[in-house]
């Protein structure tokens, strides 16, 4: 494994020098809602407001915000002291509203330090009656200030119905590249998805890809391959993450209809489904059959409807999202599944979870422990959904625990944004230490909008499925959730790229810090810089954190970069603070100890214009 030579800045120690520019006090430490006070009451929004996602657009430090794929906020000081997101007009950024199956990320495509804009289209082009927009999926190069150059088209991709995007260096050849999850050839009337489009990006000039299609050759499902379902799959989510450390990334792949998930692993010279022998793909359940109570119901019904038993591979889930993050700090990585369930679906509809990463056995594989089941299935109601949408790990009260919120949405039975803690024992019901109500929960992003060391989180919501009585005198809006319950230190950390070895914004780069607990205990911290990946385009500010509980020092922090090479650089006794650290791709040299204040002498400091 290379070495590297330190380029450890420090951004801004986390003490909160700045006042918000507001008024409204939480009676108690929670996260509380300030989008008002900060540009983004309901005079911005008239209507549902149901993807934001965090972006550093001018590359200052501090997240600026995307809402509805199209709209741009830059993060700004205010005059009268803390921060405020102003709007950019579209006069100026050049976007204009998307159609409403498009979807929108940022990340630095091309390398030069400063965020474009993915726009991915959805082209239906089976269904009947659909006119087509001649809108293609494409990139704008980002100028710093919330505009963008022309579009470029993104060549060789099928028109086909995209509905997840994914973004990594799945080669790890210093390009980004894109993974588009495609849903039905034609809802309703097949089973058949389009095979997914995996996109290597090209380095030269231009933003060019080279575009596969996963799994190879996909056809209609029929009766001949029921067992395994080798054709596309109606996919709702992406991700491309590394599972196993120093390995080449895998691709998840999160399927719709009961669909099995699939996780791409690259061998030798072919892509291949490990799903089924990780236990990725679904529950142990894969009988397909309905409760005698629903076919009674839906047989009562005029005209009646017949639930006949469903075939062998309609026995999976309705996966929406996935979110990475070592939940019970065994050094590996765990990953949330978020289902759409239905009670009418029976037992073998799978449910929200969170599934053990067991590599310490020395192979990657899942358990469904029952214990780290996120379940909320009403004992005394027959008929229910649950709705989660969104799913995300965050270290939100920075006690080195991570917790898991769940946004649920699109339901009127109780679907909000949801908090759970956890714990070595599972996971915990934590609403009411946050203090947040949040029903039609949408998107949502986390980012330190405010330059403090501690998480903050944009969500949107939608009433979709409400009843009249729910929507009486209320319109949709996003919250911004600026937190106050965050009690001990943290570490923050900026990485950068060079463009060539790694790509510019350090996707896919692994951190591991090493802190003591109040029992004089070693624990270790586990994060990866994941960027776009989930549902929908879900995408946090691109940075990782720490939280370091009662630990006044990180005793250890081990950077593994996404380059070719595995390349780790290792850094001891730290201070907590927020740091910018840059791939250097210099050669094996001594890595110098950090000195009390966290920083290493003669570095300046990393400047976020607060």
């Amino acid at each position: 494994m290379g070495m590297m030579s330190l380029t450890l800045k420090p951004v801004l120690l986390f003490a909160c020098l700045f006042p918000l520019a507001f008024d409204d006090e939480p009676a108690l430490p929670g996260l509380v809602d300030r989008a008002t006070g900060m540009g983004l009451g309901p005079e911005q929004f008239e209507s549902a407001v149901a993807r934001v996602a965090f972006v550093d657009f001018d590359a200052d430090g501090l997240p600026d915000l995307l809402v509805d794929r199209w709209r741009i906020f830059m993060n700004r000081a205010a005059e009268s002291g803390g921060r405020v997101f102003e709007e950019v007009p579209a006069a100026t950024t050049g976007l204009v509203q998307p159609d409403s199956r498009s979807l929108a990320v940022g990340a630095d495509f091309d390398n030069d330090g400063l965020a474009d804009l993915l726009i991915v289209e959805m082209v239906d082009a089976l269904k009947p009656g659909w006119e087509d927009h001649g809108r293609r999926t494409r990139i704008r190069r980002g100028r710093g200030d919330g505009s963008f150059e022309a579009p470029v088209v993104i060549e060789g991709l099928r028109p086909a119905t995209a509905s997840a995007v994914a973004v990594g260096d799945v080669n790890r050849d210093g390009m980004l590249d894109l993974f588009l999850g495609n849903w039905y050839t034609s809802y309703g009337a097949s089973y058949t998805g389009y095979a997914n489009d995996l996109c290597l990006g090209v380095r030269g000039e231009g933003l060019r890809f080279e575009v596969t299609s996963l799994p190879l050759g996909a056809s209609e499902t029929d009766e001949s391959d029921v067992d395994l379902d080798l054709g596309g799959r109606p996919t709702y989510g992406a991700m491309i993450t590394a599972l196993e450390p120093g390995a080449r990334p895998q691709v998840m792949e999160l399927n719709y209809g009961r669909r099995w998930n699939r996780l791409w692993r690259f061998d030798e010279e072919a892509w291949h489904d490990i799903a089924p022998h990780t236990r990725f793909d679904a529950d142990d359940t894969r009988s397909a059959g309905y409760p005698k109570w629903a076919t009674d119901s839906f047989s009562a019904r005029k005209p009646p409807i017949v639930l006949e038993p469903e075939l062998p591979f309609r026995s999976g889930g309705n996966t929406f999202d996935a979110a990475l993050g070592d939940v019970d700090r065994d050094g590996d990585f765990d990953v949330y599944v978020g289902e759409i369930t239905h009670a009418w679906a029976g037992d073998s509809a799978d449910r929200s979870s969170i599934l053990l990463n067991r590599l310490e056995r020395g192979e990657l594989g899942f358990e469904r422990d029952p214990a780290w089941s996120v379940d909320r299935i009403p004992e005394d109601v027959r008929a229910w959904n649950q709705g989660d949408l969104f799913g995300a790990f965050a270290d939100l009260d920075q006690d080195g625990w991570l917790e898991l919120l769940i946004s649920s949405g699109d339901y009127p039975d109780d679907q909000r944004l949801r908090f759970f803690s956890m714990s070595a024992a599972g996971p915990v019901p934590a609403d009411e230490r946050f203090g947040v109500d949040h029903d039609g929960s949408q998107a949502l992003s986390f980012g330190d909008v405010d330059g403090d060391g501690d998480l903050d989180i944009v969500v949107g919501q939608t009433f979709n499925r409400f009843t009249k009585d729910q929507r009486a005198g209320r319109t949709p809006q996003l919250k911004l959730l600026i937190n106050e319950a965050a009690k001990g230190a943290s570490l923050e950390l900026f990485l950068a790229g060079d463009g060539v070895s790694v790509n510019r914004d350090a996707l896919g780069a692994v951190c591991e810090a090493t802190i003591e607990d109040a029992d004089g205990n070693s624990v270790r911290l586990l994060r990866q810089l994941v960027g776009v990946g989930g549902h929908a385009g879900k995408a946090d500010a691109f940075m990782l954190h720490f939280g370091l509980g009662e630990a006044d020092v990180v005793k250890s922090l081990v950077v593994r970069w996404p380059d070719a090479a595995g390349t780790t650089q290792s850094f001891e006794s730290v201070a907590p603070g927020r740091y910018r650290l840059v791939y250097s791709g210099e050669g094996a040299v001594a890595v110098p100890k950090l000195g009390e204040s966290g920083a290493p002498a003669g570095l300046t400091p990393y400047p976020l214009g607060l």
